[in-house]
């Protein structure tokens, strides 16, 4: 029988999880619809994932087989994800699509993650802190472009 973890009540009602299930470098199929099985038997509601995690289908999969087996229902599920979004990296579709769906974006790296995978760098991509756009506002604000 699956714990129950501790919850948070949100503003609309929603019991949201405290603790979640990070799946970061878990991009064989096999090995993380094993731990998600897991973590659902142990009682987790919260997965988070993110689009350079490259396992956001693999995740879909698992849940789709899940609900469908009866084992869990898609209200009592929590999903977080996250996607490239900054100076080198616009996506004002899906910031528009999100809008009109009533879900929350929130920003992590605005100014770009110097860090961030090959398959988002692009020949010629500066530091996203060295970026004109980013040192002209720093410079009207008097801030530091990191600010």
């Amino acid at each position: 029988m699956a714990t129950q973890l501790p919850r948070l009540t949100l503003s609309n009602g929603l019991q949201f999880p405290n603790i979640g299930y990070g799946t970061g470098g878990l991009t064989d199929a096999e090995i993380l619809k094993k731990s998600l099985a897991v973590m659902i038997e142990s009682g987790y509601r919260y997965i988070d994932t993110a689009q350079t995690y490259t396992n956001e289908h693999i995740i879909g999969e698992f849940l789709d087989e899940t609900i469908k087996s009866g084992k869990l229902k898609r209200k009592d599920i929590f999903i977080t994800s996250k996607v490239e979004c900054h100076v080198y990296c616009q996506t004002y579709d899906l910031h528009e699509f999100c809008k009109k769906l009533g879900i929350v974006v929130t920003s992590y790296s605005t100014l770009g993650n110097p860090g961030r995978p090959a398959h988002y760098k692009k020949e010629g991509d500066q530091d996203p802190l060295k970026h004109p756009y980013v040192l002209e506002l720093a410079q009207k604000y008097k801030k530091d472009p990191a600010q």
